[in-house]
């Protein structure tokens, strides 16, 4: 036998034994890609969630806004600002506003280039803060993962707040 032949029977047997030896390594490649997946699709999901809440808040805080500068009443400005609260589901859920979400109180600014900044007392108040929470332990509950995770909490706890 020459020497070309016997290295060539002798390469043919060394990969016939490493046949398969991919496939553990393409099975972790796949694992590692599934786990970056879904925490990615629940960071998202948590995104849009807190998204949600942010609209739903500044929704209630507008109706509320208006309706108390349209009748002046605090309890129908609280009623007007829970239905448009309820109106913008965060993660299919309707939030629930408590009364203690609702603070009235005054927004001025010094100059047109200014923010305006909100006092929760006076007199005569002209604007309305509704905080939007979603923790643990309350009627609203905190936000689920889309994806459960075994190593991680269970929901996050999220606070939004409008003027």
């Amino acid at each position: 036998m020459s020497k070309i032949t016997f290295a060539r029977q002798y390469r043919h047997q060394r990969f016939r034994k490493r046949s398969g030896a991919i496939l553990p390594l393409l099975a972790l490649g796949m694992l590692a890609i599934v786990i970056l997946a879904a925490f990615a699709i629940n960071i998202a999901y948590l995104e849009l969630n807190r998204t949600e809440m942010h609209i739903a808040s500044d929704s209630a805080s507008r109706a509320a806004a208006r309706e108390f500068m349209i009748s002046n009443s605090y309890d129908a400005a609280k009623r007007r600002g829970r239905l448009a609260a309820e109106l913008n589901p965060i993660g299919g859920k309707a939030l629930i506003l408590a009364d203690g979400d609702f603070v009235f109180g005054q927004a001025q600014r010094d100059s047109l280039t200014t923010r305006y900044t909100f006092s929760p007392s006076g007199a005569n108040p002209n604007a309305v803060e509704v905080t939007a929470r979603r923790p643990e332990g309350t009627a609203n509950g905190p936000i689920k993962a889309l994806i459960p995770n075994p190593f991680a909490t269970p929901g996050i706890n999220s606070t939004q707040t409008a003027r």
